[in-house]
């Protein structure tokens, strides 16, 4: 009994040890969330493209990340979408040097065709104004390309 405990605790460490596994596409992104693994995202803003009023603006040496603790998937044509995409957001509350206490307000939006776009806006906790709008685009990262969206799953 004690041979097979030993070998159980081995397994778990292994398992903990290798970490989260990279996420290099779509469709691998939607297996791992679909089997019930937690989504880690990273975006490195510098390398995505920024609009800001709908213009192209320079992106900030910026990095953020965030996990998926809920998520959506909607297939092609089920919001008049012609792209299936899986959907997350989160919001905190931050202390922003320029504008005090606001809401951080992040949504990530995956397409199947892998492109990426993540809407950042600031929001003012009681009247929830929008201060800051921001729209980053840019593609999935396989780790040794110059994309600025990685994912990983854990657990």
């Amino acid at each position: 009994m004690k041979p097979l405990l030993l070998a159980g605790a081995i397994l778990l460490s292994a398992s903990a040890i290798a970490g989260p596994k990279r996420l290099t596409n779509f469709e691998s992104l939607m297996t791992q969330a679909k089997s019930g693994h937690s989504i880690a995202a990273v975006f490195d803003y510098a390398k995505m493209t920024l609009l800001v009023d709908g213009k192209e603006e320079k992106a900030p040496a910026a990095i953020g990340g965030m996990t998926f603790a809920n998520w959506e998937f909607f297939d092609v044509g089920v919001v008049r979408n012609k792209l299936a995409y899986v959907v997350s957001s989160e919001t905190q509350t931050i202390a922003h040097p320029r504008y005090g206490h606001v809401l951080n307000y992040v949504r990530a939006r995956i397409y199947s065709d892998n492109s990426v776009e993540i809407t950042a806006q600031y929001l003012t906790p009681l009247t929830y104004e929008i201060v800051m709008d921001e729209t980053f685009k840019g593609k999935i990262s396989n780790g040794k390309d110059t994309n600025g969206a990685s994912f990983f799953a854990r657990g």
